[in-house]
């Protein structure tokens, strides 16, 4: 009988080293997508909010009374006329909410800045309707849309007239 030599089986240092400096690379490229993702995932959720605050806002409108001089229930929206020398268009103060949504008294604290504008329906032969353009935008200490993180923006029509 003869005995059979044993081969050693095995990686060479070559293929070990290649092996090595693909996984690297790999890693590298997956790390350096980890602050685009979480920075697009922060962006949803904000947008996701802002457009939540957008629905609230939207429905507290619609169920307010439009009596001389009302505010809405919920928020306490402004409902007035269009003041004389503005017969196009009036916004109310903003209205300034947190990160979870809820109403804040001002802007400190608040992450979210709301800004309605009520547009007149002059053009619009219903003359029952409000067109009212709710801009959402954060954070809420900047004052110029053009420098804000974000914003989300809607127009909604209002089925009833401005008291």
């Amino acid at each position: 009988m003869k005995a059979h030599a044993r081969s050693a089986a095995g990686f060479s240092l070559v293929e070990v080293t290649l092996a090595l400096g693909v996984a690297a690379f790999c890693l590298i490229a997956v790390l350096g997508m980890l602050p685009v993702g979480l920075k697009t995932q922060q962006a949803s959720v904000q947008q996701t909010i802002a457009n939540n605050i957008i629905l609230e806002i939207i429905g507290d409108l619609r169920a307010a009374y439009t009596g001389p001089g009302s505010n809405s229930s919920q928020f306490g929206i402004e409902l007035k006329k269009l003041p004389p020398g503005q017969k196009t268009k009036y916004s109310p103060n903003p209205i300034y909410f947190a990160l979870d949504g809820t109403q804040q008294n001002g802007s400190a604290g608040a992450v979210f800045k709301a800004t309605i504008t009520y547009f007149s329906a002059a053009n619009i032969t219903d003359v029952t309707l409000t067109l009212a353009d709710i801009t959402i935008s954060w954070p809420a200490a900047q004052s110029d849309l053009t420098k804000v993180a974000g914003s989300v923006e809607t127009v909604a029509v209002i089925d009833r007239k401005l008291p």
